[in-house]
């Protein structure tokens, strides 16, 4: 006969090794598959911010790094002729130091005569429009297809080295004919001379990727390079001191000092007749990949450009102001 005590403990003993009934089970099993889901939503969005800030700040960087290297170019424009009177007897460009092509319906285009390494000397003979040899003290910076500038402070003419001789007392650079016709001038031995480049900067659309574009050779032969992508939009102000009081007024009207900053705005002076004092440059780069669906950001209003509708990029702006310091208009 079994004791009473000892059937009970049996009893609690079987009751505490039961299983989930099937009840059970799937309310588990439901809580579980709910709690997985809230877990991977939170991961995709948290995933799908990450790239988006990743994407952002890659607009960031490339809107700044195109903007670095143009500003260098634009603070050594015009070096050695601080009157901006450059002209191109190589790739006969028409404009003088610096150039600005506006546009209200799209990017605009930059073009700048600007210093290239440094390479620094001077004339040591007469230099003619009809000189095929350029006499200089050194000549050991440069090397055939180079372009050279020389100066007399007043005027500048930029000319295309063929070839380069090392003398005994001073060097002879072979210079090209100049194509562009109806050119007379002259440079008195000591006149500076110094390697030069004559650079164009805009955007292209390149196998569907709008990129900011350099052609760092005027109109020679060497194809544009892309400087960075995703850049859609690049805006160029012109400051001149119109008044001539030593600063350049800005109220964000076309009445101000500020050229191609509003719609209507008038087209600044030519840089020979009032030298140009600074320019105000802005790149828009944007997201490589859209956020379909979304309404993240729109094309910003840039000076005189309008911007666009919302979409599913991400945008960033980065702007600067840059004083030409060769020139006779800059502080």
């Amino acid at each position: 006969m079994t004791h009473p005590r000892a059937a009970a403990r049996r009893r609690h003993a079987d009751r505490g090794q039961r299983g989930l009934t099937i009840v059970e089970l799937l309310v588990s099993m439901a809580l579980v598959a709910i709690l997985v889901g809230i877990a991977l939503q939170i991961a995709v969005v948290v995933l799908h911010g990450y790239s988006q800030h990743r994407q952002g700040v890659a607009a960031q960087r490339s809107a700044r790094s195109a903007l670095d290297l143009i500003s260098d170019a634009v603070r050594n424009a015009s070096a050695g002729v601080p009157t901006g009177n450059i002209t191109d007897a190589a790739g006969c460009t028409p404009f003088n130091a610096i150039d600005v092509v506006d546009s209200t319906t799209g990017p605009d285009e930059l073009s700048v005569v600007t210093a290239a390494g440094g390479v620094v000397t001077s004339a040591r003979a007469l230099f003619t429009d009809g000189s095929t040899t350029m006499t200089v003290l050194d000549g050991s910076g440069f090397t055939a297809g180079d372009l050279v500038l020389i100066s007399d402070f007043d005027k500048g003419h930029v000319v295309k080295i063929t070839g380069v001789t090392q003398g005994p007392d001073d060097w002879t650079l072979d210079v090209a004919a100049s194509t562009c016709g109806g050119l007379s001038f002259s440079y008195a031995p000591g006149a500076l001379v110094l390697r030069t480049r004559i650079i164009r900067f805009y955007v292209a659309d390149v196998s569907g990727v709008s990129t900011m574009m350099m052609d760092d050779d005027g109109d020679g032969p060497l194809a544009p390079e892309p400087l960075a992508e995703d850049v859609e939009d690049f805006q160029v102000a012109v400051g001149v001191d119109d008044d001539g009081d030593g600063a350049i007024f800005d109220d964000t009207s076309a009445a101000d000092e500020w050229h191609y900053n509003a719609v209507g705005d008038t087209t600044p002076t030519t840089i020979t007749t009032r030298p140009w004092r600074a320019l105000r440059m802005t790149v828009v780069a944007r997201s490589a990949t859209e956020d379909v669906g979304g309404e993240i950001s729109a094309a910003p209003d840039v000076e005189d450009h309008p911007g666009g509708s919302l979409d599913g990029f991400r945008r960033r702006l980065v702007s600067t102001i840059v004083e030409i310091r060769n020139l006779d208009g800059s502080p």
